[in-house]
């Protein structure tokens, strides 16, 4: 399970952009994204 993503010099981010899942509390995956065990919607 995907427990932080961290982005920096990508395109126009310059910036880094640290997104924490783990702070998050309560949050339920939807199955309905995965598809032959890919996650198909991100966003």
């Amino acid at each position: 399970m995907l427990n932080k993503f961290t982005l920096k010099n990508y395109k126009n981010f310059k910036d880094e952009i640290v997104i924490d899942f783990e702070e998050i509390a309560g949050y339920q995956f939807s199955t309905d994204c995965i598809i032959d065990g890919t996650i198909s919607k991100i966003l």
